[in-house]
């Protein structure tokens, strides 16, 4: 009869308990997730800086405003005020005609000076779901006739929120914006019956 094969131990002893990484490594403080309102501005825009959001303007231009900030370097940190925009690139809310208080007058989105090799400077009116779209016949009269008077002096461009508030990472607006400095323009979803009702879509800015 053969050997039997030696004993190798006892292999009912349990062997130590090996140490599992995290499913996340946490790492160090510096590391660890920076709230959206602390992000520096590669990681898409967020939600507007404190003293950005007033009566008069939406989260939507706060994405404009960002894109146009990373588009022209300018200004470095779109997240502090105050909130001019950046010259002698671009403005934010210009009054023109004596603004909101003059007879005839209005306050322009965004303004941008010499974009690329044109000499044109544009007016770009930032185009939303409730005050632009779904709104009154007389709302969007009265926008026609700011364009028609705005276009005495300056190269007009609607761009409609719908294309990029749902992308939080920031490059469907910046997408929009360069096509805007070739002069690109969306034609008028009124006109063609193409609207789209942003609040049907994801949450503004994604997520």
């Amino acid at each position: 009869m053969g050997k039997k094969p030696p004993v190798l131990g006892n292999l009912k002893t349990k062997l130590p308990q090996l140490r599992r990484p995290p499913a996340i490594p946490t790492g160090p403080r510096m590391y660890k997730p920076i709230p959206l309102d602390q992000q520096p501005i590669t990681q898409g825009p967020g939600q507007p800086p404190p003293g950005f959001l007033v009566p008069s303007n939406s989260i939507t231009e706060w994405m404009c405003y960002w894109g146009l900030a990373r588009i022209f370097q300018n200004p470095v940190d779109p997240r502090q005020g105050p909130f001019y925009g950046g010259w002698p690139d671009w403005a934010y809310q210009t009054a023109v005609d004596g603004g909101r208080q003059g007879p005839g007058g209005s306050v322009v989105d965004f303004v941008i000076y010499n974009p690329g090799k044109s000499s044109n400077t544009i007016a770009l009116r930032v185009v939303t779901e409730y005050f632009h779209l779904y709104t009154s016949n007389q709302k969007q009269a009265s926008d026609e006739m700011q364009r028609e008077a705005l276009e005495n002096e300056y190269t007009v461009i609607d761009l409609y929120d719908f294309d990029f508030i749902n992308d939080p990472s920031g490059q469907a607006v910046i997408v929009t914006l360069k096509n805007v400095l070739g002069f690109t323009e969306r034609p008028n979803p009124l006109w063609l019956g193409t609207t789209i009702r942003g609040s049907r879509m994801d949450k503004i800015g994604g997520g």
